[in-house]
């Protein structure tokens, strides 16, 4: 839309809930959100007139702040924290990548793009590293090296029809493949990301890296409490939350998990 986004910020310890105007206009990302341990949401937006931003907000104050205009025009398919700390932001199209580091307030634009229109779909990062995975069309793994600003490319031509970056819980990062060009094409490929080269693993869609969903909780990224819960300690119905032209009102309903009382706001 031509306006600023919303948030619902739900205070679900006191029960209230307060209605915040973005700093940026259009939607929300995919996947575009990012809890950081110094308790701010980092939020990527944006969209309208080729405009994509990186904006900052306070759950203590609810004030929300623009940091920064995202490389991509779209708003931001997916943020991820890397080991090093920094917040990387993937956008569309030429699978763009920028980083913000929240303790040094520092944003930087990565050489990561493609000359091809796609997002960078999922990320990741070590120390060194960001592992990028594009798509949709094809799908592929980048690898850009901060320190050599080198970009390699793996699996752009072999007709995949899926590939996700996603973290564990034991701390290792993994790129999964799927399509006619892997070795396993009924349950895709699991590679582990060393040192910028992905590795075959033995996982596969049956026998997947441990909890990817509890690692996403820990950090901090999206979380839906509808289906997933136990991640977050609570069950939330969002059943009746988006007014529309017969109801002009929102209702948020939560539960504590183990809890039958639902509160709603």
């Amino acid at each position: 839309t031509n306006s600023p986004y919303q948030l619902v910020d739900v205070d679900m310890t006191q029960g209230t809930a307060q209605l915040v105007t973005g700093a940026s206009l259009g939607r929300i990302g995919s996947w575009g959100t990012v809890l950081y341990p110094n308790g701010k949401i980092y939020i990527s937006a944006g969209g309208i007139s080729g405009l994509g931003d990186f904006d900052e907000y306070d759950p203590t104050t609810h004030t929300v702040r623009r940091i920064a205009q995202t490389t991509g025009y779209a708003p931001g398919q997916y943020d991820e924290i890397g080991d090093d700390g920094w917040i990387y932001i993937g956008s569309f199209p030429n699978a763009f990548v920028d980083r913000y580091n929240p303790n040094t307030d520092v944003y930087e634009r990565l050489n990561t793009g493609t000359a091809l229109s796609s997002y960078a779909y999922t990320l990741g990062a070590d120390t060194r590293y960001v592992y990028i995975g594009v798509g949709e069309s094809p799908w592929y793994l980048t690898i850009y090296d901060t320190q050599t600003q080198a970009v390699t490319q793996y699996w752009a031509s072999e007709g995949d029809t899926f590939a996700t970056v996603r973290h564990a819980t034991d701390g290792k990062w993994y790129y999964e493949r799927e399509g006619p060009g892997t070795s396993n094409p009924g349950e895709g490929n699991w590679y582990q990301l060393v040192n910028g080269v992905p590795v075959l693993t033995g996982y596969t869609l049956n026998s997947l890296p441990p909890n990817l969903y509890i690692a996403n909780a820990q950090r901090g990224n999206v979380v839906d409490g509808v289906s997933n819960g136990s991640l977050v300690g609570y069950n939330i119905n969002l059943d009746n939350a988006l007014p529309d032209s017969s109801n002009n009102n929102a209702t948020i309903k939560y539960q504590t998990v183990g809890s039958t009382t639902w509160q709603s706001v």
